[in-house]
């Protein structure tokens, strides 16, 4: 039948973008943020969503366990910290499946240096960074886990682009913590972000078809370009040859 064949290789993707938006409120800049679930996919078992837990605008939980896809909104001020934790939920029963999240953080010159920057924490939780698109400031970050004793796989940047995936997907649904708050830096102007963003853009695709290195790409590379060919809006983000980003 020839609709068997319509897509080669089959995607099985589905699009969760979480967007923070911000404007001026009196000398504090204001926060916001709104998400907005697209399924996007052909046939297939693979599915995710992004939610993250309801706050004031001072950052503190008002839901306990409960989750939102609504978004918060929050007043910066500088030296504090505000809970931020969107979580990827995977479907039971998907098939394994690469893991992908897209970064763009407007306010990341202004986030408390170390250990607790947005970034610091992804790569904590398992999440290495594969791609860099300076001209859209936007970073790209494969889920790759923890190895056997619990220790994080990931490193800041991608070096030689060989990277020890772990693939998500499986009979039981399953969820992947991208980072858990953050954290405005002291004596900072804040006043200055009125118009800066934060999204996350996160992207599943079925491993199979895509395991092997070839033609100088390595199999999460030509997945992601898989991904790059189906979305017209990702397109000038794809890898070259001989990991050259």
């Amino acid at each position: 039948m020839k609709n068997r064949n319509f897509v080669r290789p089959l995607l099985y993707v589905l699009i969760a973008v979480l967007l923070v938006l911000s404007g001026v409120l009196g000398t504090l800049a204001f926060l916001a943020s709104s998400t907005a679930v697209s399924n996007t996919f052909t046939v297939g078992q693979v599915g995710i969503q992004m939610f993250e837990s309801r706050t004031d605008k001072n950052g503190v939980d008002l839901d306990g366990a409960e989750k939102t896809s609504d978004g918060n909104s929050y007043e910066l001020v500088p030296g504090k910290n505000y809970l931020k934790d969107p979580t990827i939920y995977v479907n039971e029963g998907s098939t394994p499946s690469y893991l992908f999240v897209k970064v763009k953080n407007g306010i990341s010159s202004i986030e408390l240096a170390g250990a607790t920057t947005m970034k610091a924490q992804m790569i904590q939780r398992g999440w290495q960074l594969v791609k860099k698109n300076d001209s859209t400031q936007e970073e790209l970050y494969l889920y790759v886990g923890k190895d056997a004793q619990g220790n994080t796989k990931a490193v800041e940047t991608i070096q030689t682009g060989v990277v020890d995936y772990t693939s998500v997907g499986s009979a039981q649904a399953e969820e992947y913590d991208v980072f858990h708050d953050f954290t405005i830096a002291t004596d900072i102007d804040v006043t200055d972000f009125g118009g800066a963003k934060v999204t996350l853009t996160a992207f599943a695709i079925q491993t199979e078809s895509y395991t092997e290195t070839k033609e100088g790409l390595q199999g999460y590379q030509r997945a992601w370009n898989a991904i790059v060919g189906r979305f017209p809006f990702e397109s000038g983000t794809v890898f070259v040859a001989q990991n050259n980003p």
